[in-house]
């Protein structure tokens, strides 16, 4: 019996150790809100940080800065801001390099995505069911897989020259795209 007590209390002392969003640090945005970043430097001499996720659910209009601290910030991690439904608008910063899976999944109010030419990969089901978006200009060079699937009212796409691979079904069951415009590179679309 006593077995069986310290299995339940360990697995659920497991369950929310599991559950747990681990972060390095916490800094307020311009607005007052708290975001939680990890570093991800590769050294001491290049201090570089994703933002890992706030506590509070955005709503409105969310500027991601360029820097907290020391630290530029170069990345959206993994379901950082995951079911934002109240997020309309996203600018990135000009140091941002990619945006993490599903980081913006179910982020139902997000019409618009200010992207810079510095964001190189926008990852697996980034904007997952962002039914909100009606055009996205994207200006990665590697769209991932599935990036952004059952974004329902997603009218035009527009990539940039920097685009050197959309991933397949990157924008399954986006069934309203009219129009998908490379200004130049190459890549194919499924859709």
């Amino acid at each position: 019996m006593n077995r069986l007590r310290l299995f339940i209390i360990l697995y659920l002392l497991g369950g929310i150790f599991i559950c747990a969003k681990a972060y390095d640090f916490c800094f307020e945005n311009s607005d007052g809100i708290p975001i939680y970043y990890n570093d991800v430097s590769i050294n001491e001499f290049l201090p570089e940080v994703e933002v890992a996720y706030t506590s509070s659910r955005y709503t409105g209009e969310l500027t991601i800065p360029e820097k907290v601290g020391n630290y530029t910030v170069i990345g959206i991690g993994e379901r950082a801001f995951d079911h934002h439904d109240g997020l309309v608008t996203i600018n990135l910063p000009n140091t941002l390099q990619y945006i993490g899976s599903y980081a913006f999944r179910d982020c139902f109010s997000l019409e618009n995505v200010n992207m810079n030419e510095k964001l190189t990969e926008i990852r697996y089901q980034s904007f997952y069911r962002c039914i909100g978006l009606k055009n996205v200009h994207i200006t990665a060079s590697i769209v991932g897989n599935n990036a952004f699937d059952y974004c329902t009212n997603l009218k035009e796409v527009v990539f940039s020259n920097n685009v050197n691979d959309v991933g397949s079904w990157a924008f399954n069951d986006s069934k309203n795209i009219k129009t998908i415009v490379f200004e130049e590179g190459k890549g194919e679309v499924y859709l």
